[in-house]
């Protein structure tokens, strides 16, 4: 009998499109704030909003705002995204903004929704 030793090479295929670690995502914001502030968790602003993804093919995965992108910016830090304001907003020309923000991993995609409410400050202080 002849034997041959064969190498196998079992490539991993990327079939897993990141997953957000929530469904849809809630922050706040105050009026008239200053450009650069982070949206936040709760009307206090105790926490600020964390926006992450994963994929289970463990690769990197990039991330895009789609909309609002004049108001709004996304910052990395780490594998979390902090959602920023870009200028001052104000609540009695819109008071809630739907943005929509994807995570790819070069190859597949998927879509969050994240609801931030702008939160009133008294304008006549």
């Amino acid at each position: 009998p002849a034997y041959a030793n064969l190498l196998i090479t079992v490539l991993d295929l990327n079939d897993h499109s990141p997953e957000f670690e929530e469904w849809d995502y809630e922050g706040f914001v105050g009026e008239n704030t200053v450009a650069g502030t982070t949206v936040v968790t709760t009307q206090d602003g105790a926490e600020p909003l964390e926006i992450r993804a994963v994929d289970l093919d463990g690769t990197d995965i990039t991330y895009t705002l789609l909309n609002y992108t004049d108001k709004f910016r996304l910052r990395p830090v780490g594998h979390v995204q902090y959602l920023l304001i870009t200028q001052s907003l104000d609540r009695e020309q819109q008071d809630m903004y739907q943005l929509s923000v994807m995570a790819s991993d070069g190859e597949l995609t998927n879509t969050t929704t994240v609801v931030v409410t702008v939160v009133d400050r008294n304008d006549f202080t």
